[in-house]
């Protein structure tokens, strides 16, 4: 899909940090300058990239984001975020799942997903949406609650 030019001004060109996997439901984007978005609406779309280039657009208050390689674009919000490192055990998602940062936080998946992909001590970012927070690690993402 085409972005008409007149209406939407380019804020930002960067690359995705990790691994990107299409747009889908409560999908965050961690972004190499250190920002992070997340998807507002759901739009599902798979396309596997590693560390794509994107481009930011901004129309009055609206904000897309287009990622080189796919043909389509999704509306986006700048939030905040920090990174750690998940220290216990990593196998990916599983409902009430815990994982312990390096920083010493304790967080508890909430969301009912579950996928296999395990990993050694994986680079995780938690990311601040609304009133909820999101565990990223490796361009994937699930809803989580801070125990500790």
């Amino acid at each position: 899909m085409t972005i008409d030019h007149k209406n939407w001004k380019l804020i930002k060109s960067t690359h995705i940090r990790e691994d990107f996997e299409g747009f889908d439901e409560e999908m965050t984007f961690e972004l190499i300058d250190g920002t992070y978005y997340y998807q507002k609406f759901y739009k599902y779309s798979s396309c596997y990239l590693y560390r794509p280039s994107v481009n930011i657009y901004k129309n009055d208050s609206d904000l897309i984001i287009k990622v080189d390689g796919m043909d389509d674009f999704v509306e986006v919000e700048e939030t905040t975020g920090y990174e750690s490192r998940i220290i216990n055990e990593f196998n990916g998602w599983s409902h009430h799942a815990i994982f312990k940062l390096q920083n010493g936080q304790v967080w508890k998946q909430k969301s009912k997903s579950n996928e296999y992909f395990p990993d050694f001590r994986p680079r995780a970012a938690i990311i601040k949406v609304g009133n909820t927070h999101m565990l990223s690690i490796k361009g994937k993402s699930v809803r989580v609650e801070r125990v500790y």
